[in-house]
């Protein structure tokens, strides 16, 4: 099994300088204000380098360092091999014997001080303190197995630390050596490493499980353990080939003792050996400057770019790299997948944009009722269209019951939650405040504690008793359900939102390959591997020159005069490991070529040594020529070079060279708060389209410096790189992109290979903004009492109870001051482009405006902590029920239709009903109409005398008052009507290439159904609200009033597409009507024009173009008190004030609510009320005075429009009459066979707003 393994050579020249800290110190656990980690821009003392000598590090194969999530979440690491030979062969000079020195690490020993290397928790939680790893001389080791009587506990995740095993300070005499060289001699040098399972049942190539305790029983089996790691030995006829070679060395190494092997396992290895080899280190002797990497001596630092996400980084930097800021949307744009759209559809990729500026987390469940199908999601999820259900009313009541429960739970969670962080931190503040202020502190950190604990267990008890009444409930539901064949299942609520991090890019740090996984650096997508009895053990040489040829093959018979080591419990395999590194080891190309010569009895002249020295290395080193393996399998090129047995990976063996394994970032910055309040820090601030614009010019004072240390990631630039080069080699609508985006793509894709790309978030510095750290940290069950085993799995999270400065709301600008790239060993990667003078590359939403501002990097407005609205349909004659998957709880309170040939408002009740029209009644102006007043006409066919208002019961009061406040508004001489037909009339060019246009041409008798829809709004965070966690502030819940500053938000955007939303009322203030954004009173001049009857038609068109071209909105709406000119509105995050909305909705689009500080959200409407009411709807045109025949009644009725019509009037005071079904008159003039009559009456047309019949 290949392993990498890598080494620092340090002589007493390289201890000078900075040596960065990267240990982890877990003697610091549980000590007053410890810090296991180390900080950023923290260095090694002058009186503590590194130690001088040979610091060797190796890396165990991908498929032990990646974890399995778990059902319940947790990530389960494999277990490491703990058993370890560290093998030194030294050639004093050319063509000396070597000679090996072997020490043994027992890597998961746990102990006492003298005997173990560094401290280590205890694996079980306990308070007691264990050193880890301890090293034996070979010969003084006699197998010992540590003393530790837990369980076994060496994984690749640390405690606490995700580096944890890939720090040399943590690893040493565990997964790292170091050999002091003390009394060595100067000469060359070179390492091998080989590990495995003390246990074998620990291996994972055993494949013990539950099921399975004596591991794999079938070929089958091992195939899928093979498969699971990744791990290969080639085809299946190099895997007959391996198993014969195991077979015959089997016959030379019988095995003995040991666990009984399945059948499966005496032809299949069930054991893995780890093994790494490095040669050429040439020591000369500790006063001594050894070589350091390139990339350290800073004559090309990397270049750094900024971005709110790592993708936004990334593009700012390619659009950097390949000069064209362009194409910084471009790549956004791909990365979006909206690559052939997003410059005709400006707005949703702007908000796409902002959302991927945002993280999530869960703000619980609501359950939904659903449609049976005969086979389950395959991905899970519920079925599109399942929120739309018709129920009884006990079947309703009991979801409705079901998710109030629900709710109180997902509720009682999020408080626990925060409960639980707050009384952590108050427990760590009582094991970590500082003496001297204890007379002070001490009360105040009491009186917390005493103050949380009851709620802690309260609302632990309640969200035990609400998950049970979940349980309970969800059961009984499903019972009522099971007999309609419907299901029952959850979803998830909108989630609270929180600002990312913002990510750094660097390009060009010599990132190491190592830590990826296999094919994502090279074409294998497996690791390959060997069996027992495949190493290299012989090597034929074939020399002909100054007319001699010699032909030999040497195998370890040769060179008896090596002395091999020898030592107990280590594995058979060993020494033919100890072989193959002396005949892939160059620096023994002098002997071998002696010993071929030697063996054909031949004696060489200088020349002919030299060139068959030369030889040799060329057969050595053509294994690992790059060009040569590209073409040739590596099996026939060992082959070629005259090698017996199956070459190892090459990852396995490598000639040293100076080590770089950038592993962190620490970052530093400057914070410019735009305020030092929340109620002020929105002051330079306005809502834009999509995000927040400043309007400052000057950036405030430096407030606050914020540093973190960051793990690097090298995956989004090889996943970006891959996935642009699939799109342009096979993307079938590649050719609509135009040649020059195209040409830009492929720039692109080749600049990211052209540099090394690491990214990775400033993490911690938004959490740090309300005072909370993510420091490593533990507080023993004694520091937390009886509370221990509750807050064990509180927030990972320490209160910054020694800063003052507490933003829970925040904007601003900040300034990147500093940036070291810190590796493995302690080394630092500095340069002109990491140094004060840092002027980062800014995406476009951290671009400061202004010439001065090009350093800064601007943060728009976010309340800090976790954030989210909850935005709700609510059952149309009840706001205190949320809309559920039941019809019954539908939030549509009724319709409205414009009617263009009445210039009225036609309404209708929920389920389609026509309930009358708002008309416009004539001042008697035969040039225009001036519409100076309303009047409610009830539907024909009612009793409703002329004139009454409406009266559609309590049911219905929120249509009622909206139809009331638009009779009252015309009573009061405003335009009312009019201007709320501007607004709907100016959507539709943006409505309708949503769904199908109104059919042929009925768009030109009517406007399309709009649904007159309930809805509330409250803006929360999670759990409690942020409080200042300054030492002197404990207990007093100090938020700086962030919960009470209202901020803006807008419902309905002309700009977003899909759009639905018309406006809405809001809190029940029928008076006003508040119209999407992008709504001015211009848009309304094309109805008003065409509207006026002064103007000939053929004048309408010029009249139009003039006023659009003009300066000035239409004076007649934007006078008009009716129509809000800034619809905005204001919510403060306290999770309680709520507003309430009565919408005009286009059921065709969404109703979105767009505010800077969240990412756009969207609701839709159910599509089964939706459909039942348009089924239903009629309509009716105010006809008359017309001929009709009294037997048949024949009018010119449009065309192409489906539905019936029929005519309707009035037979008396209070009885109406409706005809059969018309006929269309035709166009031949007939005299009527009875006497026609003068009629007035209405045109009713039936069926056709509802869906089509196929």
């Amino acid at each position: 099994m290949p392993i990498y393994l890598e080494a620092l050579m340090v002589g007493q020249n390289n201890q000078v300088g900075n040596w960065a800290v990267v240990g982890v110190q877990f003697n610091q656990l549980g000590l007053p204000l410890g810090q296991p980690q180390p900080p950023p821009f923290s260095y090694r003392s002058s009186s503590n380098p590194p130690k001088l000598g040979i610091h060797l590090l190796w890396t165990v194969p991908s498929a032990l360092r990646h974890g399995q999530t778990q059902a319940n979440g947790a990530v389960d690491f494999p277990l490491l091999p703990n058993r370890w030979l560290v093998t030194r062969t030294f050639i004093a000079e050319p063509g000396a014997v070597p000679s090996l020195t072997v020490w043994v690490l027992e890597s998961d020993y746990l102990g006492s001080t003298p005997n173990g290397t560094h401290v280590y928790p205890d694996p079980t939680g306990g308070s007691q303190t264990y050193y880890i790893g301890r090293r034996f001389d070979l010969a003084s080791w006699n197998g010992t197995t540590t003393t530790y009587s837990g369980e076994p506990f060496l994984r690749a995740m640390g405690p606490g630390d995700a580096t944890y095993v890939a720090i040399y300070d943590n690893m040493t005499n565990v997964l790292a050596f170091h050999d002091d060289m003390q009394n060595a001699s100067v000469g060359w040098y070179s390492y091998s490493v080989c590990g495995w399972y003390s246990t074998p049942a620990d291996d994972q190539l055993f494949g013990k499980t539950e099921s399975s305790p004596d591991g794999f029983t079938t070929e089958q089996e091992w195939q899928e353990i093979m498969t699971h790691l990744q791990w290969t030995v080639g085809s299946e006829a190099d895997q007959n080939a391996a198993e014969q070679d195991w077979q015959a060395w089997l016959q030379q190494h019988p095995i003995t003792g040991g666990p009984p092997l399945t059948d499966a396992q005496k032809n299949l290895p069930a054991q893995s050996l780890c093994h790494g080899f490095i040669y050429k280190l040439d020591w000369q002797g500790f006063n001594q400057f050894y070589p350091i990497n390139a990339i350290l001596q800073g004559e090309h630092p990397p270049a750094v770019a900024i971005g709110a996400n790592g993708p936004e980084a990334m593009a700012a930097w390619l659009a950097d790299a390949i000069d064209a800021p362009d194409a910084e949307d471009l790549l956004l744009a791909f990365q979006e997948d909206m690559v052939f759209d997003y410059a005709s559809n400006q707005r949703t990729f702007e908000t796409k944009s902002h959302a991927a500026r945002f993280g999530s987390t869960s703000a619980g469940d609501r359950w939904v009722v659903y449609q049976e199908q005969t086979t389950e999601p395959s991905n899970g999820e519920i079925p599109s269209g399942a929120t739309s259900v018709p129920l009884d009313q006990t079947t309703t009541d009991a979801l409705t019951r079901l998710n109030t429960t629900q709710a109180t739970l997902n509720q009682d969670r999020e408080m626990l939650a925060s409960l639980k962080w707050s009384l952590y931190a108050a427990y760590w503040k009582l094991a970590n405040y500082p003496l001297p202020q204890g007379p002070i502190l001490l009360p105040l950190i009491q009186k917390e504690i005493n103050r949380l604990t009851p709620l802690v267990n309260s609302y632990n008890s309640k969200v035990t008793q609400g998950s049970q009444q979940v349980d309970q409930q969800a059961q009984a539901l499903r019972e009522l359900l099971a007999p309609l064949k419907l299901k029952l299942n959850t979803q998830n609520q909108p989630r609270f939102e929180q600002r990312q991090d913002p990510v750094i890019l660097l390009a060009g740090t010599n990132q190491d390959t190592k830590f990826a996984p296999p094919g994502v650096y090279d074409d294998e997508d497996t690791l390959f591997t060997r069996f027992t009895g495949q190493t290299l053990s012989a090597l034929t040489i074939n020399y002909s020159g100054d007319g001699i040829t010699v032909n030999e093959t040497l195998s370890a018979d040769d060179f008896t005069d090596i002395t091999w080591p020898t030592g107990v419990q280590i594995p058979k395999e060993i020494h033919d490991f100890w072989f193959e590194t002396f005949l892939l080891d160059t620096n023994s190309a002098l002997l071998l070529a002696q010993r071929n010569f030697q063996k054909a009895g031949v004696t060489p002249t200088p020349t002919q040594l030299n060139d068959l020295t030369a030889q040799i290395q060329r057969q050595q080193t053509l294994l690992w020529n790059q060009d040569a393996t590209r073409l040739v399998d590596v099996r026939t090129i060992s082959e070629t070079a005259g090698f017996k047995g199956v070459p190892p990976f090459n990852a396995a063996v490598a000639a040293w060279t100076p080590p770089w394994a950038p592993i962190y970032m620490d970052w530093e910055i400057e914070w410019h708060p735009s305020a030092t309040t929340p109620q002020d820090m929105l002051n330079q601030w306005s809502l834009g389209e999509v995000d927040f614009e400043w309007n400052g010019t000057q950036v405030t004072a430096k407030d606050e410096t914020y540093s973190g240390r960051a793990i690097l990631n090298g995956q989004i630039a090889l996943g970006l790189q891959e996935k642009l080069y699939d799109f342009l080699d096979s993307n079938p609508n590649l050719s609509d992109l135009p040649i020059s985006v195209q040409e830009k793509l492929r720039e692109m894709a080749e600049t990211l290979g052209q540099f090394d790309v690491v990214t990775q978030a400033m993490s911690g510095l938004i959490e740090e903004l309300i005072m909370r750290l993510q420091q490593m940290n533990k507080l023993s069950p004694d520091d937390l009492g009886n509370m221990a085993q509750l807050l064990a799995d509180a927030e990972n999270f320490l209160p910054a109870a020694g800063s003052s400065l507490f933003f829970p709301l925040h904007a601003g600008h900040l300034r990147v001051t500093r940036i070291e790239v810190v590796d493995a060993f302690g080394q630092i990667l500095r340069g002109s482009q990491l140094s004060n003078n840092l002027q980062p590359i800014r995406s476009k939403s951290f671009i400061t405006p202004g010439e001065t501002n090009t350093r800064y990097i601007q943060l728009t407005p976010r309340v800090t902590q976790d954030l989210r609205f909850d935005f709700r349909l609510v059952q149309f004659d009840d706001d205190t029920i949320p809309t559920n998957s039941s019809d019954l709880t539908s939030p549509i309170s009724g319709w409205v239709i414009p009617n263009h040939i009445n210039h009225s408002l036609t309404v209708f009740d929920p389920w389609g009903n026509n309930l009358g029209e708002v008309i416009t009644i004539d001042a008697g102006n035969s040039d225009r109409d001036q519409e100076t007043g309303l009047r409610w006409d009830a539907v024909p066919g009612s009793n409703t005398p002329l004139g009454a208002a409406p009266n559609f019961g309590s049911q219905l009061q929120h249509l009622n008052s909206f139809v009331n406040g638009l009779l009252l508004r015309g009573a009061q001489g405003s335009d009312a009507l009019s201007c709320l037909l501007d607004v709907i009339d100016a959507s539709l060019w943006k409505v309708d290439p949503l769904g199908q246009p109104m059919q042929g041409n009925l768009a030109i008798l009517l406007g399309r159904p709009l649904a007159v829809v309930r809805a509330r709004i409250t803006l929360e965070v999670d759990g409690t609200p942020a409080t200042n966690q300054a030492w002197e502030n404990t207990s007093k819940q100090i938020t700086d009033g962030f919960t009470e500053v209202s901020l803006p938000l807008r419902i309905g955007d002309i700009g977003l597409s899909g759009n639905g939303v018309m406006g809405y009322f809001l809190d029940n203030d029928y008076s006003q009507f508040y119209p999407y954004h992008g709504y001015t009173p211009k848009l309304a001049v094309p109805r008003r024009t065409l509207a006026d009857r002064r103007l000939p038609e053929s004048q309408m068109l010029a009249q139009i173009a003039q006023q659009l071209d003009s300066n000035n909105d239409n004076a007649e709406a934007a006078s008009d008190p009716y129509i809000v000119s800034n619809p905005q509105l204001h919510l403060p995050p306290d999770g309680t004030t709520t507003h309430d909305l009565t919408l005009l909705v286009d059921p065709r689009g969404s109703i979105p609510v767009i505010s800077g500080y969240l990412p756009v959200q969207y609701l839709t409407l159910s599509p089964g009320p939706v459909t039942l009411a348009l089924n239903n709807m009629f309509v009716t045109f105010r006809a008359g005075p017309v001929l009709l025949n009294s037997t048949e009644i024949q009018l010119p009725l449009p065309a192409a429009i489906k539905g019936d019509w029929t005519w309707v009037e009035r037979s008396g005071v209070t009885t109406w009459r409706e005809s059969d079904p018309l006929t269309s008159s035709t166009s031949s003039a007939q005299l009527p066979s009875t006497r026609p009559n003068v009629n007035e009456g209405w045109l009713k047309l039936s069926g056709a707003l509802g869906l089509q019949k196929p």
